[in-house]
């Protein structure tokens, strides 16, 4: 939960006054309409045919057993007595034409149209703007000031001013329970925020609350192992890897999978080296077999990983070993010497 102090405002302040158009619709709006729900059916090039159309959202009304279509229109440009009319004509555009390239149709009208503008309006601009678009209650003007309020409410944070945010100063208990509602809610905007916002400034944790979120990353990318669903869990794997409790080390077995694939994750690659990297002797030790058949494999296929091979070394003399599979003549071509 973000503070909603006048530091934190400041920031999200200056972030939107010194945002490019293209990084408010990445950094706010789209993560702020999938928050609340919407799903994003296109964000539309800039040029002709966008009648006013930045982002276009779905989501299904349930009161009316129907889809919702919502169009923002983003701008990072102050608002001022001179280009109010312009905008309030592109608002106007953008509600009268329709949503063209859903199943080949071009007969869905949006329902709700929102201009959302990351810099300040005039005070002549604010009192002309409801009249020009004729009072029309479907169309939503939200300006800097009502964006950082959804900002610090929604918690979208961008990036570049995460580190300098004040996240809600509370003592272990609560802060267990928060953990354990955002991931038992399952919600991916505020999981995001968990794991890349939350997690880095709390300490104190205690090791139960850590084996959870070992846990739930590798639920997570238990229900997805394509190459997209590896990114999160491998990213968030190798940032929180001193969470990992003793009992829970066979689970690294999958990371070691993931490693030696030939088919891995691109997008992943680097975190999982890295996590590789990490895991120890006293991890490998339980699924040594294992590990020492998969690096056997490595060999006999002539491939050359001395990430690999080194942590056979590190491995303890009193298990299954490189010897042991070649004096056993499981394969009869790997090095006594492994």
């Amino acid at each position: 939960m973000i503070v909603k102090t006048a530091a934190n405002r400041r920031l999200f302040t200056d972030y939107l006054e010194n945002c490019s158009e293209d990084a408010l619709i990445d950094d706010v709006v789209i993560p702020l309409f999938n928050y609340n729900g919407y799903t994003m059916i296109r964000k539309v090039t800039h040029g002709p045919g966008e009648h006013g159309k930045d982002v276009i959202f779905s989501k299904f009304n349930p009161s009316f057993l129907d889809m919702e279509y919502l169009v923002v229109q983003a701008k990072a440009i102050n608002v001022t007595a001179g280009n109010v009319v312009e905008f309030s004509n592109q608002l106007i555009r953008a509600l009268r034409n329709p949503i063209t390239g859903l199943n080949g149709v071009s007969n869905v009208y949006p329902n709700y149209v929102v201009f959302l503008n990351s810099k300040r309006i005039s005070n002549d601009a604010h009192f002309e703007f409801p009249y020009l678009i004729d009072g029309k209650s479907n169309v939503k003007l939200l300006h800097q000031d009502n964006v950082v309020e959804l900002m610090m409410t929604n918690s979208i944070i961008p990036e570049s001013i995460a580190r300098q945010i004040t996240i809600q100063n509370r003592d272990t208990e609560a802060r267990e329970k928060q953990i354990l509602d955002i991931i038992s809610n399952n919600k991916a905007n505020e999981v995001d925020t968990l794991f890349n916002i939350m997690l880095p400034v709390y300490d104190e944790l205690t090791n139960e609350i850590k084996a959870m979120i070992i846990e739930y990353i590798f639920n997570l990318w238990s229900e997805d192992k394509s190459w997209e669903g590896t990114i999160r869990p491998m990213k968030w794997l190798n940032r929180y890897f001193e969470y990992v409790q003793p009992n829970q080390y066979p689970k690294m077995y999958e990371v070691c999978k993931e490693y030696f694939s030939d088919y891995h994750s691109y997008a992943a690659r680097s975190d999982t080296i890295s996590v590789f990297r990490k895991i120890n002797s006293d991890i490998i030790s339980t699924f040594k077999s294992d590990y020492v058949l998969d690096v056997a494999t490595i060999i006999l296929n002539n491939k050359d990983d001395e990430i690999a091979f080194s942590k056979i070394s590190e491995l303890t003399n009193d298990g299954l070993s490189g010897s042991s599979l070649f004096q056993m003549g499981r394969y009869p071509n790997l090095p006594a010497t492994l």
